[in-house]
């Protein structure tokens, strides 16, 4: 049996659940010998998210000893988000895990297969999860985002209309309303100088007045996102959560983990996302961002037909453009809290061209591009 582990101190690992896992994920009937558990990431969690560990470990099988190795999420609850109409309520994932929806999924995405979810007596919640690998892959190259969105038009395509919905009620049905409303509780306050900040710089000035549009518009577009045609929705579909891989003859396969966001929402709102986190926190280039929009919408149309949707492409420019441009709610307060942080640094701390010069001109362009899009809402609503 296995030494006491950090694992079993911090969270009470039980060890009855863990066989069962372990010989899930092995195909075996068999008794532990020894495992570890190593965090994976940070370890910072998050709001609902205690930890992700990799657990491996050998178990005694017949005459011999069979390796297995899985990955634990643990959820912590929250009474902040412990309604479903919450967009990061906090048992969501492991409710999309214990009702066996993502083996029903239509299309070639794949999922980890979930081995148990286990109830804690602190009321949080373990996820006994598929260990898929560790995230080899190399900076994302112009083809695999193009590989992804496709993937995402063809699953998304199969309920416009086809598959009936899922009608699980913890499934979100407004995911960004629930977002943007938030993010206007957490996001950041620039400072005061920052007004002097953005009279010094016209392209903060212009991207600060079209933000005051947008924060003008944004129900009368959520209200439009609300009314396209609704199909099930990941809503972290970004690198970090995406896994592809290629077998032996070089046929890609897509595997999606962290469902937590899980909802039912408009056409084109996902792809609009993947869009906006690829542009501020993904590795496609600064100068490529505006080409891998058009990259991103032609992908995803070429998946949903190919799928057999023969809808209104404009439907999918709405849902992409309101997603991508309200993630301006909480990144042009970011971008000016960190134009003020970088301004008002001492002089000798200053570094030209330096790793925080160039992701604070990421944010600048990105959110450059999400009042670029914001533009074009009115028109796109009309048609």
């Amino acid at each position: 049996m296995g030494q006491t582990r950090e694992i079993d101190k911090r969270h009470d690992l039980n060890v009855e659940v863990l066989e069962y896992a372990a010989n899930r994920a092995a195909g075996i009937d068999g008794k532990l010998e020894t495992w570890t558990g190593t965090p994976i990431g940070a370890g910072a969690g998050n709001f609902v998210t205690d930890g992700v560990y990799r657990v491996k470990g050998t178990s005694k099988a017949g005459a011999g000893t069979v390796s297995w190795s899985m990955v634990v999420k643990r959820l912590r609850p929250d009474p902040d988000r412990d309604d479903p109409a919450h967009y990061n309520y906090w048992k969501r994932e492991a409710l999309v895990y214990s009702s066996g929806l993502l083996e029903r999924l239509p299309g070639e995405l794949h999922t980890p297969v979930c081995y148990a979810v286990e109830n804690k007596p602190d009321g949080s919640l373990w996820l006994w999860l598929e260990d898929i690998g560790e995230h080899t892959q190399p900076v994302w190259q112009k083809e695999d985002y193009a590989f992804a969105a496709a993937e995402l038009g063809r699953f998304q395509a199969a309920f416009c209309p086809g598959e009936p919905l899922p009608v699980e009620p913890w499934l979100n049905r407004a995911w960004l309303r629930s977002w943007i409303n938030e993010c206007r509780k957490y996001q950041p306050r620039p400072s005061l100088a920052s007004a002097e900040i953005r009279g010094k710089d016209k392209r903060l000035e212009r991207i600060v007045e079209q933000f005051e549009r947008v924060n003008h518009q944004m129900d009368n577009w959520l209200q439009a996102v609300e009314r396209l045609p609704r199909t099930m929705a990941h809503q972290d579909f970004y690198e970090s959560n995406l896994m592809i891989t290629r077998d032996a003859a070089g046929q890609a396969r897509l595997t999606v983990i962290d469902w937590q966001f899980a909802s039912l929402s408009g056409i084109g709102e996902d792809l609009g996302r993947f869009y906006g986190l690829t542009m501020s926190r993904g590795s496609a280039p600064i100068e490529c961002l505006d080409e891998y929009r058009e990259l991103f919408i032609g992908s995803y149309i070429e998946g949903m037909r190919q799928s057999g949707w023969n809808g209104d492409e404009r439907d999918i420019r709405l849902g992409f453009n309101i997603s991508c441009a309200a993630r301006s709610v909480w990144e042009v307060p970011k971008l000016l809290r960190k134009v003020t942080e970088a301004v008002n640094k001492p002089e000798e701390e200053r570094s030209a061209g330096s790793a925080a010069e160039a992701l604070l001109e990421r944010l600048v362009r990105a959110t450059e591009i999400q009042m670029e899009m914001a533009a074009e809402m009115d028109e796109l609503i009309k048609q």
